[in-house]
């Protein structure tokens, strides 16, 4: 069971994984227990307009910074995409900023509001630091 949970976690798919054993009448059954990531379906930078989309998505590509569109989301990276980002600003002879992400869900029309969401945006708010 420890190693069909652990393929499960490598696989990247999953946040969460986990096995239960229960005992029934016919023997033991397990359960696998999964949270599944949920898929990015838009990324944006509020707070600056030096940089485009396209840029800052070919800079993440460079810099190895997996988040894109239609991408499974992977909370650790957004520090390191908020960095790439910060280098990018700087790197066009603006003055300092500070990058904060924000991660919002997005939730399907049936209006079914179970966590995690099937989908996220994620917003970049750029604002000079204080």
């Amino acid at each position: 069971m420890r190693n069909d949970a652990l393929f499960l976690n490598r696989t990247g798919r999953f946040s969460y994984v986990a096995w239960e054993l229960e005992d029934s009448r016919s023997g033991p059954v397990v359960r696998f227990v999964v949270v599944e990531r949920p898929v990015i379906q838009a990324i944006e930078l509020r707070g600056s307009d030096i940089v485009t989309l396209p840029e800052i998505l070919e800079r993440f590509a460079l810099r190895k910074v997996h988040l894109r569109v239609e991408a499974l989301f992977q909370l650790d990276e957004l520090e390191r995409a908020a960095a790439t980002l910060q280098e990018l600003v700087a790197e066009r002879g603006r003055r300092p900023i500070a990058v904060s992400p924000l991660v919002k869900p997005i939730w399907p029309a049936s209006g079914v509001q179970n966590w995690p969401p099937p989908a996220v945006k994620i917003v970049f708010q750029a604002e000079a630091p204080q």
